[in-house]
């Protein structure tokens, strides 16, 4: 005949049992280990990050020296949320000897010549922005963290183009 033990008799067998897994879990798992552990851990999870941070900043912050040169960004409100249209400067070729020259993306002249023909700055396209003659705002050239230049319209005149720059993350862009 089966019968079922005591509490008392379970109770003495499976302390022994409580004894050696407590032993066991403070062996393993001591204080000081642990704290090592979360502190190494820590230090490579902060190593890894400043790591993939840093090349990810390298990454963004530098554009190609012939973009710095020959692009401009042209921005339709004075917010790095605004539109944007990114412009090159085209090849000029002499006709004489076919050699080829770029002149230096300007900001303020590219972005003017954006807004005149309408492709910056508003609504509809309109049918030849060759023929187009749309307001052309006052113009800010900054430079971007990546060395691009870009063209913002400024509404107000008063405000100086380190004050605007500075607003929007910027520094002036230098001819």
């Amino acid at each position: 005949m089966n019968y079922l033990p005591r509490n008392s008799d379970v109770e003495s067998q499976l302390s022994e049992v409580r004894h050696d897994v407590l032993t066991e879990i403070k062996r393993v798992r001591s204080p000081r280990r642990s704290t090592q552990f979360r502190v190494i851990r820590a230090l490579a999870l902060g190593l890894t990050a400043t790591i993939a941070l840093t090349a990810g900043a390298l990454v963004i912050v530098r554009a190609t020296q012939e973009q710095i040169n020959y692009s401009v960004v042209c921005y339709s409100g004075e917010t790095l949320g605004s539109q944007t249209v990114t412009v090159e400067s085209p090849p000029v070729v002499d006709a004489s000897d076919g050699k080829g020259t770029r002149l230096r993306a300007d900001p303020i002249s590219t972005c003017g010549n954006m807004w005149r023909m309408g492709i910056v700055g508003q609504d509809d396209s309109p049918e030849d922005p060759n023929t187009a003659q749309f307001p052309v705002p006052d113009i800010v050239g900054c430079e971007q963290a990546d060395g691009v230049a870009a063209g913002f319209p400024r509404e107000f005149r008063s405000i100086t183009d380190e004050y605007f720059c500075a607003r929007v993350g910027m520094k002036v862009w230098k001819s």
